[in-house]
């Protein structure tokens, strides 16, 4: 089942952000936002990259956001009142944001199309051709030469770009205890203090 739809409301110069149960979410605003005076707890990313080699995405953080513009955001699950708030930065960004229902397909125009099911699988390949994503939503689009087929959507590695020691954000999870395993499956006493890739909720994490 796809994640649940993100509602966009306008609650005088806020905007509600719902991040799901599995600590993330697509969400896109028909406004402005500013993510730096959000309710602490949420973060935005874009994904601004994309390797074919290593089969992973880089997810950046994004602070002002102008409207229309695809975002995974992240948190443990609730509601968040983020601002409006006029900018005129630009992102150049592999989600692509939609503020009404809209119709997709699994490939268009030598793109193929991902959407997020839930935080713990990620992003999977659209199979539902044609479907309809709801408003306030976001999917990954990469050029289909790129991605051989559906099995290589489960094989993301998740780079986030962000300001900490270890390079790695923990994801929140109602389901599992978030522990952190190796690739060859041996679970740690803790978060990981060397580098190398790991799986924590069924993301793998670069640690550099």
């Amino acid at each position: 089942m796809p994640e649940a739809n993100v509602t966009v409301y306008a609650i005088g110069s806020n905007v509600e952000v719902k991040v799901g149960s599995h600590g993330l979410s697509t969400f896109c605003s028909p406004y402005d936002l500013d993510f730096t005076q959000a309710d602490e707890g949420v973060k935005a990313y874009i994904i601004s990259g994309f390797s074919p080699t290593t089969m992973s995405i880089t997810l950046t953080p994004a602070d002002y956001v102008p409207a229309g513009t695809g975002l995974v955001v992240k948190g443990a699950t609730g509601t968040y009142n983020v601002p409006i708030a006029a900018t005129d930065k630009v992102w150049a960004n592999l989600l692509v944001g939609v503020v009404v229902p809209t119709p997709i397909t699994t490939t268009d125009n030598g793109y193929s199309n991902f959407i997020l099911t839930n935080g713990a699988q990620g992003f999977n390949w659209y199979a539902s051709s044609p479907g309809t994503l709801p408003a306030g939503k976001a999917y990954l689009r990469l050029p289909t030469r790129s991605v051989s087929g559906p099995n290589q959507a489960s094989s993301f590695t998740w780079i986030f770009e962000d300001n900490d020691p270890t390079g790695i954000q923990e994801v929140q999870t109602a389901e599992t205890d978030n522990a952190w395993y190796t690739l060859d499956g041996i679970r740690l006493a803790g978060k990981p203090t060397s580098s190398g890739i790991y799986v924590n909720n069924g993301i793998k994490y670069v640690v550099k």
